[in-house]
């Protein structure tokens, strides 16, 4: 997807794991969900 990624974290969230990372892409800060152990995307927010 073109993020660099700065920091990775395994959570759980309604019983599931989820990888909460933080990346950088363009200048602006993201933050990004993603399902364990598929890694569907849940979630992309700008920071």
């Amino acid at each position: 997807m073109g993020y660099r990624v700065d920091e990775i974290e395994l959570d759980e969230k309604n019983g599931r794991g989820i990888f909460e990372i933080e990346a950088k892409r363009g200048g602006q800060e993201y933050e990004i969900e993603l399902g364990y152990p598929n890694l569907n995307v849940i979630k992309i927010e700008k920071d």
